[in-house]
């Protein structure tokens, strides 16, 4: 097992006074991203927390109570697929037309048959609460949740712990670069990094002041941190850290592209009353994250937990009872 030497890094804090640019949103857009509203089936006291599409009209949601429901036009329709427990479960991975991966509450299962039995083909000797579920192509892939990551080599049939050191908090997020490269972000601690496939793991220190991270992305920007505080980024060698003063926060999902484009999801507002919720929130940036425009009030869904890009003009993003399509139209 490697180990990488620790450096403590900088961070420069700029003008973080400073907010994002906040658009009023409506039904259909927002800035230069269309949003389509898309309903789905809710069982009892049941709210969907991951999404994944394999192209624009395969993908599946989970959610409470086992729920798993798939779509194969789009969201036009939706299935109860019988995912034969009934716990929370988190995240969900589409490899191909007949093979699926879902992370949850103290188990991974698996489908091979598109989605119409699961099988359960982890269960670990002491609880983990699974939160997520990436694959760097059909065979390899991992699945974090606690402080546990396991990895796996044939598709997700079975499932190996891996060993790493220094890491405080939960792991909430996989960033997989390619086959070789991905990094593993937990709440508080060490960034964990592999570069062999996972087979072994480094790690560098996160910037102190940045609170909790939920999210990080990997771009030829360099990387993102995304959570509670302003998203921070860094080019060089992971030392020196800047605070991107225009930038969200309360950030659950982050997503960057080469041209420097993003977009990033979370928690908005509360809507009020002794009822009420935490809405969702969508900012975009076109400029490798130094400016960003977007709002804290997307009243029809709920905090934004997941999402789904099939392409840089097309993603998916789940939250609640509700689907959100979005497409880029201009810009």
């Amino acid at each position: 097992m490697k180990f990488l030497i620790t450096i403590i890094p900088t961070l420069f804090f700029l003008g973080c006074e400073s907010k994002p640019t906040i658009l009023s949103p409506d039904d259909a857009a927002l800035g230069i991203y269309n949003l389509e509203y898309i309903d789905i089936p809710l069982r009892p006291a049941g709210l969907y927390h991951g999404v994944d599409f394999l192209d624009e009209m395969i993908g599946l949601i989970v959610g409470n109570n086992g729920t798993i429901v798939g779509t194969t036009d789009g969201g036009i329709s939706w299935k109860v697929l019988d995912s034969t427990t009934g716990v929370l479960l988190k995240d969900v991975a589409i490899l191909d037309y007949q093979t699926a991966v879902v992370v949850g509450q103290n188990r991974i299962l698996r489908t091979e048959d598109g989605g119409d039995t699961w099988g359960q083909v982890y269960t670990p000797d002491k609880q983990i609460d699974f939160w997520k579920v990436d694959f760097a192509n059909e065979r390899l892939g991992y699945a974090v949740g606690g402080r546990f990551i396991l990895r796996t080599n044939d598709g997700g049939k079975t499932w190996q712990p891996q060993e790493y050191t220094v890491a405080k908090g939960n792991f909430l997020d996989i960033t997989i670069v390619d086959s070789n490269v991905a990094y593993i972000t937990p709440l508080k601690g060490s960034i964990l990094h592999t570069t062999d496939g996972g087979k072994s793991w480094d790690f560098y220190s996160r910037p102190e002041g940045a609170g909790n991270t939920y999210a990080m992305d990997v771009s030829s920007d360099g990387w993102f941190l995304a959570g509670d505080n302003y998203i921070v980024t860094t080019k060089d060698s992971k030392t020196t850290w800047k605070t991107l003063q225009y930038s969200p926060e309360r950030i659950r999902e982050i997503i960057m592209w080469a041209d420097g484009s993003g977009i990033v999801f979370g928690a908005g507002n509360y809507s009020g009353g002794d009822f009420g919720h935490t809405m969702g929130s969508m900012f975009y940036t076109t400029d490798a994250g130094e400016n960003w425009q977007g709002t804290y009030q997307l009243n029809r869904t709920m905090q934004i937990e997941s999402a789904s890009f099939i392409l840089q003009q097309l993603g998916y993003v789940v939250a609640g009872n509700v689907l959100i399509k979005i497409t880029r139209q201009r810009g």
